[in-house]
């Protein structure tokens, strides 16, 4: 069986919990991730996305740079274990309908589990990517509607 361990992401992203939302797009885009766990004091608080920052803060006309990020991450967190299988992980995810998982031991981050994550190790399990996988790994193909 596979382990969360073997297929997460071991160099996580932080912001700390006061930041403003302008800092967090920031940190996003400069270090080229989707999402960003929140800490206070070294604890993970919670995780803030992009989708929680259009949603949240961009759709209804908010000032990224006056909302903090504790008004808009998503708390508390749902979290895996890194000796959880993947398949313990995906039925966490199916169950919490999150696309993104910390890794946490003994109280401790040591690593972020996605979605993409599962799909890539499937993949490559596999050897082949049918087309729900290749849409979620690379995303549309050239020439289509969002290519």
């Amino acid at each position: 069986m596979i382990r969360v361990k073997n297929i997460m992401v071991k160099d996580v992203i932080t912001v700390d919990i006061s930041k403003s939302v302008k800092e967090a797009a920031e940190l996003m885009s400069s270090k080229n991730v989707g999402c960003l766990l929140v800490e206070e004091e070294g604890k993970i608080k919670g995780i803030i996305t992009e989708r929680d920052i259009v949603r949240r803060v961009v759709a209804i006309g908010r000032d990224p740079e006056k909302v903090k990020v504790r008004d808009i991450m998503t708390s508390p967190i749902v979290v895996v274990s890194p000796e959880a299988t993947i398949e313990e992980a995906a039925k966490v995810m199916v169950m919490y309908k999150v696309r993104r998982l910390p890794v946490v031991e003994e109280g401790k981050l040591v690593g972020l589990v996605t979605t993409t994550d599962l799909a890539n190790y499937l993949s490559k399990v596999r050897g082949f990517l049918n087309p729900i996988l290749q849409a979620i790994i690379r995303g549309p193909p050239e020439g289509g509607p969002y290519g």
